[in-house]
């Protein structure tokens, strides 16, 4: 029923808005430490951030920009196959609003009309944290982050939590279907 659906859809938004305040708050944060180190960097020099401690904080800080990029990718697609799949089960077209009045005004757009659900502010901090290193460096972070899980789907905990968000928003689904 339309009242259902509806329902459904305020649920869907609800989620949004729990996602993109959490992304909004993680990447904040992220943004003030990075700010700090890149600070610190200009006052110490490259040598304190190639020690073991300076390195190991520009890794992880690194790893959680990866992370929080690809939260962005996988809740932007998931929450909009979500929408895609209920108008192929109910016959409505939910689809087009929803992206461009809800997810487009999300804390997860950008303002790029290109890309604009790329995580561009998690992107930014990992290109700040990148100028603070040598190339090398640089290669060494991309190829700890893939193989921490930060590239594709990650086996941490954030991966868990948007796979149980895909199974209530799918469980949601499925019981309206029933109705």
């Amino acid at each position: 029923t339309q009242q259902k659906q509806e329902e459904f859809m305020e649920a869907v938004e609800q989620e949004l808005v729990r996602v993109g305040e959490w992304y909004k708050d993680k990447v904040t944060a992220l943004e003030a430490r990075v700010r700090q180190l890149d600070d610190e960097e200009g006052l110490e020099g490259e040598a304190a951030l190639s020690g073991s401690a300076g390195a190991e904080v520009v890794s992880a800080l690194h790893l959680e920009a990866v992370r929080l990029t690809e939260f962005v990718i996988l809740n932007v697609e998931a929450l909009r196959k979500i929408v895609k799949k209920m108008d192929k089960q109910c016959g409505t077209s939910y689809q087009k609003v929803f992206v461009e009045k809800s997810l487009k005004q999300s804390p997860l757009a950008t303002k790029a009309s290109d890309q604009p659900f790329n995580g561009e502010r998690a992107r930014a901090c990992r290109r700040a944290l990148e100028e603070l290193v040598s190339p090398e460096r640089i290669q060494e972070l991309r190829s700890q982050a893939m193989e921490s899980g930060g590239v594709g789907l990650s086996t941490k905990h954030w991966s868990l939590t948007r796979t149980l968000v895909s199974i209530c928003c799918a469980l949601m689904a499925f019981a309206m279907s029933q109705n």
